[in-house]
């Protein structure tokens, strides 16, 4: 993207698409303005290298096997081992999530309440994250997510926060307000315009009516 050496971006929007997009814009751009309404959930994806030995080690099945393994974690279910071990199984485990059947001798509201600082203390954790990573506190604290877990689509990347660490991207906050408007020029968010020479939408997907099945299709 070395045509943005030179250009003002603009990306609306910090869901998953936003979330990939945001580090490579801001090695490319001259300047990104990325404009939020509410803040993501991101936390390490730890992505590395596939190690040969455990490649060679895999038998036939193996993919079957590790997605009925993923499947079965993700919706309560036990398993000896964690065969996809990523940032969703991680979360499903410190959720608690409870078993698909059998017996429980906890009541309701007790079983809500576990699940309520189950889910407090892992956003915690992902908004310390927050703070570890990126290095102005106004920034972090406008990055940290306010919800619950899955409130919002749960994202995994490993430098999405350390991109707002450079001097050339800046996070536009709107208070959960969306942008005011559009300009031939550039983005309105309280009154002030921010001049762009690209505008980038990055809001998400609809896949919940007729129509947003048939687009992403």
């Amino acid at each position: 993207m070395t045509a943005l050496a030179d250009k003002r971006v603009g990306l609306v929007g910090t869901v998953a698409t936003a979330v990939q997009c945001v580090p490579y814009l801001g090695e490319s751009a001259q300047q990104l303005f990325v404009f939020q309404r509410t803040p993501s959930t991101v936390a390490e994806r730890d992505n590395r290298p596939t190690d040969p030995e455990w490649a060679r080690s895999l038998t036939p099945g193996w993919q079957s096997r590790r997605m009925r393994n993923f499947i079965t974690l993700m919706t309560g279910g036990t398993q000896d081992e964690d065969l996809v071990d990523d940032g969703w199984t991680h979360a499903v485990k410190k959720l608690g999530i409870p078993p698909i059947a059998g017996p429980t001798e906890k009541q309701p509201a007790d079983l809500a309440m576990a699940a309520e600082i189950a889910d407090f203390q892992l956003m915690e954790q992902i908004r310390g994250r927050v703070s570890a990573i990126v290095e102005d506190p106004g920034t972090a604290e406008r990055l940290k997510p306010y919800y619950r877990y899955m409130c919002k689509r749960p994202g995994l990347h490993d430098s999405y926060l350390q991109t707002f660490n450079r001097s050339n991207v800046t996070l536009v906050d709107t208070h959960g307000m969306g942008v005011e408007r559009v300009t031939k020029t550039g983005v309105v968010v309280d009154g002030h315009e921010y001049e762009l020479d690209c505008l980038i939408f990055a809001t998400g997907f609809d896949i919940s009516h007729t129509h947003g099945r048939l687009a992403a299709a």
